[in-house]
């Protein structure tokens, strides 16, 4: 039964997400991120991800980032991450860690209300960003 409903769900998505495909100018531009999945955010910290319709860059906490990217019909793909090497102890290294792990889970968006929400292949939002 729990997989029939499985399987009933991701036909509903992919049915939405072929039916409403995204433009991929959509994601460009810079977002400060809100969330991720149930991390707690370090205080004052700004983490940002600037999409140029090629390329994801910015700002995770103690490194600068970039990565290429895809995306189409609001499915996303972040390939492997590049990031400077500064050296970040204790929280601010777990939580860098995170949000790059996250980034890498990335296999569809939304967009509502000027904030952007990438989901997991599990359908979990993991993060979460205002656009800036």
């Amino acid at each position: 039964m729990v997989i029939k409903s499985t399987i009933i769900v991701i036909v509903a998505l992919l049915t939405f997400l072929i039916m409403n495909p995204a433009d991929a100018n959509e994601l460009v531009g810079r977002w400060n991120l809100e969330k991720i999945d149930t991390v707690k955010m370090i205080q004052g910290l700004i983490v940002e991800a600037e999409f140029d319709g090629e390329t994801i860059s910015g700002f995770s906490g103690c490194n600068h980032y970039s990565a290429s990217y895809r995306s189409k019909n609001k499915f996303l793909t972040i390939d492997s991450i590049q990031n400077t090497r500064k050296f970040c102890g204790g929280e601010l290294y777990q939580f860098e860690k995170q949000y790059l792990n996250a980034l890498q889970q990335s296999q569809y968006y939304e967009i509502l209300n000027g904030k952007l929400h990438i989901f997991n292949d599990e359908n979990i939002e993991i993060l979460s960003f205002e656009k800036t």
